[in-house]
């Protein structure tokens, strides 16, 4: 990182989480597009048997063996749920590879792999979209992009997932924890959740739109060009 910086002005990280990390740096988050379409949050669908969805690359760090035991207790329990699995395993060793693949096939039809989805058809095919890592996130654009659909949605306390959702959002789990995972799954679930979407799309809008990414680099950039002209 050190290295990086020399000769530049400014130093960005996409969250402040990662300003914790990174000394000396300025965040200017990411930004995501709208989805052509988006979900009427106000239509519930039958809950008893939900489709429950994750979309990302298919590893233990993203957490995918975690969500597939949350999702088997929820059968335990009065649900019957869908585990659908948009994404695969680019990147992954071997021997991480064939643990999440028993993870996912102990879970027999319940578990469905979709393979690459777009982004649009995701989160119109999923009741409740999970995104459960074990590792420290430096931003999740995963999240904000079902902010702009939409779409209710669960994040593990990993990282910057939580900074992304916006203070008090509801549906946080504990990392690497099946119990507290399958728990705040099943409030998902059980709670109204329109309020909820309103103001995720909202946060949205204002933090991760295109619009409001143009008008943090504009800001930006004056900053730094005050700046190399000593003016501030």
């Amino acid at each position: 990182m050190t290295i990086a910086r020399v000769g530049s002005m400014v130093t960005l990280v996409p969250s402040e989480f990662m300003g914790r990390r990174i000394p000396r740096t300025r965040v200017l988050e990411n930004w995501v597009d709208e989805p052509p379409s988006t979900r009427d949050s106000s239509v519930r669908r039958d809950l008893k048997s939900p489709v429950i969805g994750y979309l990302g690359r298919l590893s233990s760090d993203k957490g995918v063996p975690i969500l597939c035991r949350a999702v088997a207790t929820l059968r335990e329990g009065h649900r019957n749920p869908t585990l659908l699995l948009a994404g695969e395993s680019r990147f992954v060793s071997e021997a991480d590879a064939t643990r999440v693949d028993a993870a996912i096939a102990a879970l027999g039809a319940t578990a469905v792999r979709k393979g690459w989805m777009e982004r649009a058809e995701f989160f119109e095919s999923v009741d409740l979209a999970v995104f459960p890592s074990v590792w420290d996130e430096p931003f999740g654009l995963v999240v904000a992009e079902a902010m702009a659909a939409r779409c209710p949605f669960v994040v593990s306390d990993a990282g910057a997932l939580p900074e992304v959702a916006g203070p008090g959002y509801p549906f946080v789990a504990a990392r690497d924890d099946v119990g507290s995972l399958a728990a705040v799954i099943e409030d998902a679930l059980s709670e109204p959740t329109e309020d909820v979407v309103d103001r995720a799309q909202q946060r949205w809008h204002v933090k991760y739109s295109p619009e409001g990414g143009r008008e943090r680099l504009h800001q930006l950039l004056i900053d730094i060009l005050r700046k190399g002209d000593g003016k501030s």
